[in-house]
């Protein structure tokens, strides 16, 4: 064992053995001081993809034009719906989240960016025409149809639409009586 170690031979088994174990592996990472880090590109590169063929980039691109803000709102936006898609979580946790992914164009996007990103998106615009009676038409109504006529052609016919119904309510009015309700003994 003197003989090994004097001549780096102990190492040398181990380095040949790591590669059929990863705690070994760790242990000579820790040993050399080498050190590593890992980022998520998967969920990046398949939502980035979804995006492009939505159009969502160029649609976003032409809403803030005329605007002033400091920074990319697209990349924002991209990155909180990002989140809210594969992690969940607040748009603080977000912003601490991001570090474990590489996205192109987030890396100096601020906390309060985000917020104000999101708070694009809830804004009043001001064609009312089309609004439901329970709230406002805002510049989510309009990306959402400018992606609907981005893919839209000749042939297009609506057979399917999801309704995202965890923060919306409904009411109305019955002539039911209240017994109806209640199970039969």
């Amino acid at each position: 064992m003197d003989q090994l170690n004097e001549k780096g031979g102990v190492e040398s088994i181990v380095r040949s053995l790591s590669r059929f174990s990863d705690s070994a592996l760790l242990v000579l990472s820790a040993r050399s001081q080498l050190s590593a880090s890992a980022k998520k590109i998967g969920p990046a590169l398949i939502f980035e993809r979804l995006c492009k063929d939505l159009g969502i980039r160029s649609i976003i691109s032409s809403l803030v034009a005329s605007r002033k803000f400091v920074f990319n709102v697209e990349r924002a936006l991209f990155l909180t719906v990002l989140h809210r898609l594969f992690v969940s979580g607040s748009d603080r946790f977000c912003e601490k989240c991001q570090r474990d992914y590489l996205i192109p164009g987030v890396e100096k996007l601020e906390l309060h960016q985000l917020y104000r990103a999101m708070s694009f998106l809830g804004e009043e615009i001001t064609d009312q025409k089309d609004r439901t009676p329970f709230a406002p038409r805002c510049t989510k109504d309009v990306i959402e149809e400018r992606m609907f006529d981005y893919r839209r052609n000749l042939f297009t016919d609506l057979d399917l639409v999801f309704l995202d119904s965890t923060s919306i309510y409904f009411e109305g009015e019955t002539n039911l009586e209240k017994s109806q309700f209640q199970p039969e003994n």
